[in-house]
């Protein structure tokens, strides 16, 4: 995103291996997956989904930028980024919505002039395939 890497972060393949989740490098910062299309006049250039996890980040990419907390916490470098888009969209999982509903409104407040909206999730948008991901994010 900013062409600088200070990390990298990758999840098991099966449900017995443990930690699910497993970080190189020391950074907690966000993760950013650019938007997967080349047309720069498509409005997915101008928006960002936020999202939990790098894989979530990386299934909305047709879409927008995927913004990864990595977790449920609004952290500054989140919001000093969210300030570049004019259309952000909170996907947070399930499990995450009232977090997601508070986190929408304080957004609202540190980032002027974005539509700011909430994406309330019954599936994890990872394990969904790309028409799917585009239903539930502009049904």
């Amino acid at each position: 995103y900013e062409k600088n890497i200070t990390d990298a972060v990758g999840r098991s393949l099966d449900q017995q291996t443990k930690p699910k989740w497993l970080q190189y490098g020391e950074s907690n910062d966000i993760f950013v997956c650019l938007p997967l299309s080349d047309n720069h006049a498509d409005d997915c250039w101008n928006r960002a989904i936020v999202v939990e996890d790098a894989f979530s980040a990386c299934a909305i990419a047709n879409y927008g930028y995927g913004i990864a907390l990595r977790g449920t916490n609004l952290l500054q470098s989140a919001i000093t980024t969210l300030q570049k888009f004019n259309n952000i969209i909170l996907a947070l999982d399930f499990d995450a919505t009232r977090k997601a509903i508070d986190m929408a409104s304080t957004v609202r407040s540190l980032v002027s002039g974005s539509s700011v909206r909430t994406v309330i999730l019954k599936q994890d948008l990872k394990y969904l395939n790309t028409e799917q991901v585009k239903e539930v994010l502009f049904r």
